[in-house]
């Protein structure tokens, strides 16, 4: 069974884009490997460009021999790149319109603002409250951020 994922970011270009994730959405896999190798906006802008993943790598690349069927270990699966399939991505000004428009509301919801991810499970897309993935673990009672604050950040 998949553990899916979306994942919304502001693009360097100032515009948000949104992709889903099917498996291993989850904290301690997805969540680790966004805040560890997707640190940049660099590195974030390279991600999204890959548009939906079936699972989340440290790598983007495209290295010899990675396949959909046959993925490199530690690189990124995309439906695009390594199945053929159409490419897929929701862009728009704002980021609650590229999530609705695009994977919506999943069972993990990682959003990166510019300078941090925060992230949510399964949170409502009315009110869309997120925090910043390293308190998740950690804090009991943590301080949500509105996903709407993050277009002014």
């Amino acid at each position: 069974m998949a553990t899916s994922a979306s994942i919304t970011a502001k693009l360097s270009n100032g515009r948000w884009a949104s992709i889903y994730v099917h498996y291993d959405g989850y904290y301690y896999h997805t969540g680790a490997i966004l805040t560890t190798a997707y640190a940049t906006q660099e590195r974030v802008d390279l991600l999204m460009a890959l548009g939906n993943l079936s699972q989340v790598g440290p790598y983007v690349g495209c290295p010899d021999g990675h396949t959909f069927e046959n993925p490199v270990r530690n690189y990124c699966i995309a439906y695009h790149r390594d199945r053929g399939e159409e490419l897929k991505l929701s862009i728009s000004d704002d980021p609650m319109m590229a999530c609705r428009n695009g994977p919506g509301k999943q069972q993990y919801n990682y959003v990166w603002n510019g300078e941090c991810w925060l992230a949510g499970i399964s949170f409502n897309l009315e009110d869309s409250s997120v925090l910043p993935i390293g308190q998740l673990a950690y804090d009991p009672e943590p301080c949500y951020t509105n996903i709407t604050q993050t277009q002014q950040g």
